[in-house]
């Protein structure tokens, strides 16, 4: 996360992320370059988006498993 900071573009990228506990978070991060040459860096929890979309992926898959079935 920290090389994404220092070096990345000023676009969103996904990571997963490992918490103290053990677990996963699924996080997305930009940066914002300041004019006085610091960098920013914004991260955002996208772990329910995420598990939305595998579900919705999952759903779109057994639609199409349904459809070849005569």
């Amino acid at each position: 996360m920290i090389d994404l900071m220092k070096f990345g573009q000023p676009l969103w990228n996904d990571l997963k992320c490992q918490l103290q506990d053990g677990s996963i978070l699924d996080t997305s991060w930009t940066n914002i370059y300041l004019p006085n040459g610091q960098i920013l860096g914004i991260g955002k929890d996208i772990t329910a988006h995420k598990q939305s979309e595998q579900v919705l992926n999952a759903q779109i898959e057994l639609e199409k498993l349904m459809r070849t079935i005569p």
